[in-house]
């Protein structure tokens, strides 16, 4: 079996994982921190916000360039986080609609 795209695959969890993880880690969390009286209120809600982001940002780092390892999402060299995939791979210049996850076809041939 052939591995979609690293663009397609990109998109896909950055469409539907993203989704996933809102309702089925979020939604859930941010229903209890809400639930939570008084001064606890407030940690609760950003702890819930931390475990959030932190699942939602390891979800980022999966689909990468199988010739370098760069992820898809990170702009201006590795500094900015979009959720929309680049085409072309930010570090090596490879055209992720081309190859797949764990593509060999991607790695550059040995200079002689």
């Amino acid at each position: 079996m052939r591995w979609p795209s690293v663009y397609l695959f990109a998109w896909f969890y950055s469409t539907v994982g993203l989704l996933l993880i809102f309702f089925f880690v979020g939604v859930p969390i941010l229903g209890l921190a809400s639930s939570v009286e008084g001064s606890l209120r407030l940690p609760a809600l950003v702890a819930a916000g931390a475990i959030w982001l932190g699942f939602g940002l390891s979800f980022s780092r999966f689909p990468a360039c199988p010739r370098c390892g760069h992820s898809p999402y990170l702009r201006a060299g590795g500094a900015l986080f979009s959720s929309i995939p680049r085409s072309r791979c930010g570090k090596c210049d490879l055209n992720l609609r081309k190859f797949g996850l764990f593509d060999p076809r991607a790695k550059r041939e040995p200079h002689v």
